[in-house]
């Protein structure tokens, strides 16, 4: 997860990396279960089609040459060379259309127009996007949606030369409808493919060593890229043939301060905790606690999902296998952090119901992991309290055997040492510190996204996978077959990658990688390893844009280790680019100053059964939203229905967005998601006896 700009360039900017990543809730009392998967609505596109067809994932070709994936179970349809494709029963629908207009933003209005007839909505974001594979030119686009529509429209337009033709692949979804069937349309928008274009492939060719040379080139690599995000610091660690080959950092631990970043700079590396998580899972299984294949509910009997079938089919593997049909649920985790704990977050689960059949797609859950940690630890220590229980297995299996000395789950520790600052935008899109309040939500939700950890200790993390499970004196700590099973296909995410259990497995350019990455406010991390090769790389970043150096950084290693046409300079210019474009024009939305009539027609106290209280304050010039936990100054913006929106706008928290309404006579905030609705309701002050 990352800042409230972040997250807005999450919404649509690159579709599906946005339908995953950004916030989800759950449901639980006081928010709206989506509706089921229903068949066309109002405003989705209907044409009568020339021919239409549904069945297994296969290829299509334009009449231009271009070649594009349909997933299994879609419908595409065509009529006058223009494609649709429908996901049945659900308001969801990808066009692709080919213009010979003389500019990308020519293209899209022509395109959108020629499959909606009739369309008429405004540009609301345009920014550069990664160009694709045999693509040189990207550029993404988003349309003006209300709230109240509940709707996403936006575009991609891709070409071969900056003057055309342009190849346009645009959706218009239900936003539960995309929030289910993001990994869908990521693979369909990741598919499309210019005219005989084939993959550079590097598959039979030996990795080259990492020399001096080539290190020197790839940390160069990483310093203008970071230099061009505006990141202020980095640190990155590379092996190769189970040597430490470089140990980093660039830049400084803060904007502003003279603190460089180093090797043993500690960093909040989010989401990358959940491949720790599932080694000691491995580490476990090995120990014969539990089999991967054991029922969740026999390691801890308190586990519970929505319905007792649910609860007897999730083993222990699918806890983070993001298979399960159930959605991201994040709502709660942020809102109501600070009075959570490992037990309410694994009860929690009782309140989550699938909003897709087990098994048929990739939908991330961060609840279901941390569950996966907190009943390892139980296997292991069953008389202690869950979070405790979890930080001495973790501790006693994987950080101590494998000499990470400085990763730890300790903020207070990290905090009066050396580490990094988050760093965020701000309303106005200049950078700046960011609180640390939200970060510490990772607390209660460690084992999927808490841990701290530094360049030194994930190199020596890197060795251990690409040993299979060796420690550096040669002595077994896991075994191969435990260790295996994180690394199969369980459900696609995108062309060539497939989720296993708290790691992605890559197989494009003909090269398998295993890879894993963390966001939280103000600090990415990413892990990547060739375990055929021997070769591995970790980097981690104290801004959100550090997200987009990943893609660069892969294709970069890929280039020094197998000598490949250098894409990489391309790659992350436009990533970083289009991220910085994307902030831009979503912040010129949103007012600073919110119209004085609107906060005065605020409640001062309002409740969520699901979210907990929201009070309006003063303090000085400014309005804030406080949630107890945290607190943040308030932004608005002037919808296309006249309706207006409210956002918390502070750097590193992240960017709920609050629509004015009423419901049931009362004055309510309501926050939409891609799957659910969240009220809250004007509550009466309480009065001090």
């Amino acid at each position: 997860m990352g800042s409230w700009t972040a997250m807005l360039h999450q919404q649509v900017g690159r579709l599906v990396a946005s339908a995953i990543l950004a916030v989800a809730v759950t449901a639980c009392a006081g928010a709206r279960q989506p509706p089921p998967e229903r068949p066309d609505a109002a405003g989705t596109p209907t044409p009568a089609s020339a021919n239409s067809s549904v069945g297994g994932e296969r290829q299509r070709t334009t009449p231009a040459g271009a070649t594009f994936t349909v997933p299994t179970g879609w419908v595409v349809r065509s009529q006058d060379e223009n494609y649709w494709l429908d996901k049945p029963g659900a308001v969801l629908t990808i066009g692709l259309y080919e213009s010979r207009a003389d500019t990308a933003d020519s293209a899209v209005l022509e395109a959108m127009r020629e499959l909606w007839p009739g369309f008429t909505r405004d540009v609301d974001i345009a920014a550069t996007a990664l160009p694709r594979e045999g693509w040189a030119l990207g550029r993404d686009y988003r349309f003006h949606a209300s709230p109240s529509e509940n709707r996403v429209v936006a575009a991609l337009v891709l070409s071969q030369r900056p003057t055309g033709p342009f190849t346009v692949v645009a959706l218009n979804a239900d936003r539960a409808a995309l929030g289910r069937r993001s990994a869908d349309v990521e693979r369909i928008y990741g598919s499309v493919r210019p005219p005989g274009y084939r993959s550079e492939s590097f598959a039979g060719r030996l990795a080259r060593k990492l020399d001096a040379v080539r290190v020197s080139e790839l940390a160069d690599f990483v310093e203008r890229a970071r230099v061009r995000a505006r990141i202020p610091g980095a640190a990155l660690s590379l092996v190769q043939d189970g040597r430490v080959i470089f140990e980093g950092g660039f830049g400084e631990r803060e904007l502003g301060k003279e603190s460089a970043v180093g090797p043993d700079t500690r960093f909040l590396i989010g989401s990358t905790s959940k491949a720790l998580t599932t080694t000691l899972l491995a580490k476990l299984v090995d120990e014969g606690r539990f089999g991967w294949q054991t029922p969740a509910a026999t390691v801890y009997r308190a586990f519970r999902l929505a319905s007792p079938e649910l609860t007897q089919r999730v083993q222990m593997r699918h806890l983070t296998c993001h298979c399960t049909g159930l959605p991201t649920q994040n709502a709660e985790w942020w809102f109501e952090f600070d009075r959570a704990s490992p037990r309410s977050i694994v009860e929690f689960l009782s309140d989550i119901r699938p909003t897709t059949p087990f098994g048929e797609t990739y939908q991330y859950s961060n609840n279901l992991a941390a569950a996966a940690g907190y009943l390892a630890g139980h296997a292991l220590y069953p008389e202690r309290e869950l979070g405790d229980a979890y930080d001495l297995a973790m501790q006693t299996r994987v950080l101590s055997p494998l000499a990470m000395d400085r990763t730890t789950f300790d903020f207070e520790l990290v905090l009066s040492g050396d580490h990094a600052s988050p760093h965020e935008p701000d309303v106005h899109g200049r950078l700046s510190v960011a609180t640390m309040a939200v970060n510490y939500s990772a607390v209660p939700m460690r084992p999927a996204a808490g841990a701290w950890s530094t360049a030194r200790d994930l190199a020596r993390y890197l060795q251990f996978e690409l040993a299979s499970g060796l420690l550096p004196n040669g002595q077994r700590h896991v075994s191969t077959a435990a260790l295996a099973p994180r690394y199969e296909a369980y459900v696609k995410v995108r062309p060539n990658v497939a989720a296993g259990l708290g790691v992605n497995r890559s197989t494009r350019s003909g090269v398998s990688v295993i890879h894993t990455g963390g966001v939280m406010p103000g600090f990415t991390s990413y892990l990547m390893w060739l375990p055929e090769h021997c070769v591995g790389a970790a980097l981690l970043s104290n801004a959100t844009a550090g997200i987009r150096l990943e893609s660069g950084l892969r294709r970069k290693l890929l280039e020094l280790l197998f000598d490949g046409q250098p894409e990489a300079e391309t790659i992350v210019a436009a990533e970083i680019d289009g991220f910085h474009e994307w902030v831009q024009s979503s912040l010129s939305d949103w007012s600073a100053e919110p119209n004085p009539s609107v906060i005065a027609a605020l409640a001062p106290h309002y409740q969520s059964r699901a979210l907990g209280d929201l009070r309006v304050r003063a303090f000085g010039a400014h309005t804030y939203f406080d949630f107890g936990g945290w607190r943040a100054p308030v932004a608005s913006r002037r919808n296309p229905d006249g309706s207006t929106t409210l956002a918390v706008i502070a750097p590193g928290i992240p960017g709920f967005e609050f629509n004015v309404a009423e419901r049931e006579g009362k004055r309510a905030l309501v926050v939409i998601d891609h799957q659910h609705e969240y009220v809250f309701v004007e509550a009466p002050e309480r009065t001090e006896n």
